[in-house]
């Protein structure tokens, strides 16, 4: 059986770099017009307008980093919930599609560091860099870092 590659945005968050699986990211688009939630808690922030749909903003950045360029930087638009239960991530930048090779079961590719936090799927090589493969709600609500 014919392995494909494994299809991931490079995205960065503060001064970290992290993967997301393509397949569960409907759109990229900039971080303009949020509508802040007054009273919000945790890494939720606020509403955009997404292709004429509210999507609900979780924001990846560190405090400091998104207190000081609150409406700049770049949303991934989740596909799971669209579009009744939109969701998207806030980043300060998506960098691009990688395609790396697919590895047959992920969660054995390589033995898996004690300690990670469980919003880290896996750690991929790229670029001679191990970059954590992320789900990005829970990196989200952990607050944005390692």
């Amino acid at each position: 059986m014919a392995l494909s590659a494994l299809r991931v945005l490079a995205f960065c968050s503060g001064d970290e770099r992290y993967l997301v699986r393509l397949d569960v990211v409907r759109a990229v688009v900039r971080l303009r017009g949020l509508r802040r939630l007054p009273g919000s808690v945790g890494a939720l922030v606020g509403v955009l307008d997404v292709q004429e749909t509210p999507v609900a903003i979780y924001d990846t950045r560190p405090a400091l980093s998104a207190a000081a360029r609150p409406d700049t930087g770049d949303v991934m638009v989740l596909a799971a919930g669209w579009p009744q239960h939109a969701v998207g991530v806030a980043c300060d930048r998506v960098d691009g599609l990688l395609e790396l090779p697919e590895l047959a079961e992920l969660d054995h590719a390589s033995p898996r560091p004690p300690g990670l936090p469980s919003y880290v799927e896996a750690l991929l090589r790229v670029d001679d860099a191990l970059l954590p493969l992320v789900d990005v709600i829970g990196l989200a609500e952990a607050g944005g870092t390692l």
